[in-house]
């Protein structure tokens, strides 16, 4: 159970998802590179306490959970070196990354309406998980 549980009016996936419908078809992702949303948390806890507005923008650069929007040919195939198991990363999954591997940049219409995003070698995402409020 996440320690800190957030109180979403929306699903954060499908939020995210919807944010970069305009463009997701426009982007194409190379090699073993991963295009991933970046969770940014809403201002209130599921206990209803009030989250800083500085906190909040600081996911932008130091949050931990994004959802996979496209992935490289090349990401997550396995080969002499890549063993991946039983569970590979998929688009739409939740995941953890190691946030000083990834290109960030923000993708948008306008600058109130603005998508944080990381590009990122598969090697950046560590682990995948069942929610985003798991991690922070």
């Amino acid at each position: 159970m996440p320690l800190m549980r957030m109180q979403h009016d929306v699903d954060p996936k499908q939020e995210i998802i919807d944010r970069m419908k305009p463009f997701i078809d426009e982007i194409h992702v190379m090699g073993e590179d991963v295009l991933l949303g970046v969770y940014m948390r809403p201002e209130k806890t599921k206990g209803g306490l009030l989250l800083a507005q500085q906190s909040r923008q600081e996911d932008e650069y130091q949050g931990l959970a994004c959802v996979i929007l496209k992935m490289g040919v090349l990401a997550f195939v396995e080969d002499e070196t890549h063993k991946y198991g039983d569970r590979k990363p998929q688009v739409g999954d939740w995941v953890a990354v190691k946030k000083s591997q990834g290109f960030s940049f923000k993708i948008g219409v306008s600058s109130t309406e603005v998508q944080p995003c990381r590009l990122m070698h598969e090697s950046g995402i560590k682990l995948i998980i069942s929610e985003p409020d798991m991690v922070w």
